[in-house]
């Protein structure tokens, strides 16, 4: 499975279909949808002229230089968006309209359409099952960004149905036969699984003719909140920990966006998930290719150097600039790295993940806490995988920490979120099997500076839970009381590909992870509510903000 090619696969075939010149209408997401795998100058190559939100054409007045335009609108089945699709047949401002919606259309707004169209406009409604952001080949996002303190709330939140859309338009993007499992732990994950699989039965005649056979897990990010709280030294991870990754754009200070796209940037794809020490020679070696293919004008002494230098001279400028991105990006996760102490504080949250040593711990915390080179961010961090770890034990100091933290100049605020962490996903959340292994899991990165006097990475110590799954699903190890069937495949079916979703945000790592596994035979993908680090992790899950 490949998520990019799946939706790319569905608008290549939308724009090849329909010919001459035309405008794109979207709505707010499924522009965002399109620009994840879809450049403009792939639009422009399939005669795309003009790109519009849908709710910004309903209230344009009308140009006959617009009359002659096909209009092909990829949108989502909403309500708002039947409304204004329907103002905009009303007074039609295009010659014929191709609708594609990213998900099942229910009848009544079939109907509302049918109704509005008194000018014989529109020549296909279709559906399309492109309802997800596919971040890379092996992770997806639904673009929920806060979701498990209102949904405990109310589960008829449209968060929920939004949740089960994106779901079930992956499984009909991969035409998939599929069973559903869910974290036992979690009233959530039982819910969306649930209404998962009624969409299926009532959507069933879309499912008559698929062989592929799957699985969907849905996990509450509860269960594991450590993944988002520490630091993940892959390239991606660092990325959106340090600087932030939305929609796969990158904004270094007030300079402009820098996106990244594993399509057409070729270091990025080889090095998204390479390790922080490996990168500086993977850099160094793209700088040395673009020095090779430098060719000065003053050496060009014949025709044929001139014809040769012409036709490489685009090719190196577009080297030139993927290094010269590169560059501007890993210089802001080293400024960031010394900046903040990192390579003497990470170690320690390390520790705490793998190991329990409540005094040593309790130490280093309150010395990390009291040191003004410590960010309040990282501060933070560190007092929550204190307190997840020791919550449950006898004269834990964590009163201590957080007079600690009373004494940062955002003390009463940091105090706040501690307390609200330990309440989301410290022993209340009743887990399935325990948030600390209690085991060392060292990685064996080449160059990493981080290495301890045996040689072990100290930095990469602590493996998220969702790698113990992936070991489990390549062994076909598919029952467990962890995650409980909603759904199965009928007769003896085994699943042949894999979907675990993290309602609460999935993470770059556990993308990594999927990639790691898909590279050993196992096919499978991620997806969350949203993709976090720990800053959104805190302020969207832990305390709720939306």
């Amino acid at each position: 499975m490949d998520t990019i090619n799946a939706l790319r696969s569905y608008i290549e075939s939308v724009l090849t279909n329909v010919h001459d010149m035309k405008v794109l209408l979207f709505d707010d997401e499924t522009s965002h949808i399109a620009s994840l795998v879809y450049t403009q100058s792939e639009l422009l190559k399939h005669d795309v002229v003009l790109i519009e939100p849908l709710s910004k054409c309903v209230n344009k007045v009308s140009d006959d230089a617009l009359s002659i335009l096909q209009c092909v609108c990829i949108l989502r089945p909403t309500q708002q968006n039947i409304h204004d699709l329907c103002s905009e047949l009303n007074s039609p401002h295009f010659n014929t309209y191709y609708i594609f919606f990213t998900n099942v259309v229910q009848k009544e707004m079939l109907r509302q359409l049918a109704l509005a169209d008194h000018c014989c406009k529109v020549f296909v409604v279709h559906e399309i099952f492109i309802d997800v952001l596919a971040l890379n080949k092996r992770l997806f996002s639904v673009g929920v960004p806060s979701c498990i303190n209102s949904l405990m709330v109310r589960q008829d939140d449209p968060k929920m149905q939004r949740i089960v859309d994106g779901l079930f338009s992956m499984i009909c993007a991969f035409k998939l036969k599929t069973a559903i499992k869910y974290d036992a732990s979690s009233s959530l994950c039982k819910a969306v699984g649930e209404r998962l699989s009624r969409q299926i039965d009532d959507n069933n005649d879309l499912f008559q003719s698929t062989t592929a056979t799957s699985l969907i897990i849905l996990i509450d990010r509860r269960t594991d909140p450590l993944t988002p709280i520490l630091h993940n030294w892959s390239y991606q991870s660092l990325l959106h920990e340090i600087v932030g990754i939305n929609n796969n754009i990158v904004k270094v200070s007030n300079k402009q966006s820098i996106v990244l796209d594993e399509r057409t940037d070729d270091f990025f794809c080889s090095n998204l998930n390479a390790n922080y020490g490996d990168l500086g020679e993977a850099h160094n070696n793209l700088l040395k290719s673009v020095q090779a293919q430098h060719t000065d004008v003053k050496d060009i002494q014949d025709v044929e150097a001139l014809k040769k230098f012409i036709h490489t001279y685009p090719i190196y400028q577009e080297k030139k600039a993927v290094a010269a991105k590169h560059s501007e990006l890993l210089s802001a996760i080293s400024s960031s790295i010394k900046n903040e102490n990192l390579l003497e504080f990470a170690p320690l949250e390390q520790e705490i993940a793998v190991e329990n040593s409540q005094a040593k711990h309790f130490e280093g915390v309150m010395a990390s806490i009291r040191d003004s080179r410590i960010t309040d961010q990282n501060a933070l961090r560190i007092a929550i995988l204190y307190a997840l770890r020791y919550e449950g034990v006898k004269d834990n100091n964590i009163d201590d920490i957080k007079g600690a933290l009373y004494s940062r100049h955002k003390g009463d605020r940091m105090v706040d979120e501690l307390d609200r962490a330990i309440l989301f996903a410290g022993n209340s959340y009743k887990r399935a099997e325990p948030l600390f292994l209690n085991k060392s899991l060292f990685s064996k990165a080449r160059n990493f500076i981080g290495l301890d006097e045996s040689g072990q990475n100290k930095f990469m110590q602590y493996t998220p839970h969702f790698a113990s799954l992936v070991q489990k699903l390549e062994k076909k190890q598919f029952e467990s009381p962890q995650f409980p069937s909603i759904r199965e495949l009928p007769g003896t079916l085994e699943p042949k590909k894999f979907i675990i979703f993290y309602v609460g945000g999935a993470t770059y790592e556990e993308g990594r992870i999927a990639y790691q596994a898909a590279s050993s035979g196992l096919d499978i993908i991620v997806g969350g509510t949203t993709i976090h680090n720990m800053k959104s992790f805190v302020s969207n899950e832990i305390m709720g903000n939306e």
